[in-house]
């Protein structure tokens, strides 16, 4: 017997199913590049300076906390759909950091400026997983970040205030591989045919141990002294582990030895882009 009930909820659930699936193949159909832009903000900050005041009756101190991740980053990605549900991406991108100050000073003795900035460009695979529909599609991400080019400047500003001397230095911290993990989750707008509105937050976890610093810039008053620094003084080379021998008289001639650092690069960060469809299937 004919039970129209039953054969309402069976068409319910078909039609249903066949949107569902329907849907999927509206954006498994391309080929697409993404290019977006955002601001990351500080995740698994970590102590990066302070900032202390000496005075004639008290001294201030007060930290400085952050992730040389923060800042402003810029994304191209090439993505590919596998299936109806996977795609596959390949970006790259590049950090602006945010600069960092810190300020030691003395009243009428002495006053200390430090800037710390970060840049970074940075190649990232990922796998892709979607629910699309003709205007608006929900996605998330999830990859791994290799460092391609990477240096933190850290820029010191020395004012000898009884003296009058200025002394100004530049570090530039570069060399040793990082590794990273970076998830996100997106919406996608429709706009025509050709392009859509991308919408992304993003969340980025890593860290980097610089293998190198050198003395970038070396002034007294103005007045370039880098030539007068011992190989000793322009460069550090870091490692996991060293020996030195502390009665060789002659290390000055050679660059300075130093334990790794770590410093954090993770970040949270909204973006926002434009997706260009490249080819159909």
């Amino acid at each position: 017997m004919f039970n129209k009930g039953d054969f309402k909820i069976k068409l319910f659930f078909a039609t249903t199913l066949f949107s569902f699936i329907y849907n999927f193949n509206v954006c498994a159909q391309i080929h697409y590049l993404n290019v977006s832009s955002g601001y990351g903000l500080s995740f698994s900050s970590q102590n990066l300076g302070s900032n202390i005041t000496y005075g004639i009756n008290e001294t201030s101190n007060s930290l400085v906390n952050g992730s040389l991740g923060k800042g402003l980053i810029t994304d191209v990605e090439l993505g590919h759909f596998l299936n109806n549900i996977i795609a596959v991406e390949l970006g790259i991108s590049y950090l602006n950091g945010h600069k960092y100050s810190f300020k030691n000073s003395s009243t009428n003795n002495f006053l200390n400026e430090l800037n710390v900035n970060s840049k970074m460009i940075r190649l990232s695979p990922k796998l892709k997983f979607s629910y699309c529909s003709k205007k608006t599609s929900y996605y998330l991400k999830f990859g791994v970040l290799f460092k391609l080019f990477g240096r933190i400047t850290i820029r010191n500003n020395q004012k000898d205030i009884i003296n009058n001397i200025n002394i100004e230095t530049e570090r530039v911290f570069s060399k040793g591989s990082s590794f990273g993990l970076t998830s996100s989750l997106g919406m996608i707008r429709k706009l025509n045919s050709f392009t859509s509105l991308v919408l992304e937050i993003e969340n980025i976890n890593q860290s980097w141990g610089p293998r190198k610093d050198v003395v970038a810039e070396y002034s007294v008053d103005g007045v370039d002294m880098k030539s007068n620094l011992t190989p000793y003084q322009k460069q550090t080379n870091y490692y996991k582990k060293f020996e030195v021998e502390n009665s060789n008289p002659s290390k000055s001639f050679y660059a300075r030895k130093q334990l790794i650092q770590y410093f954090q690069f993770s970040s949270l960060g909204f973006k926002i882009g434009i997706q260009i469809n490249l080819k159909k299937n």
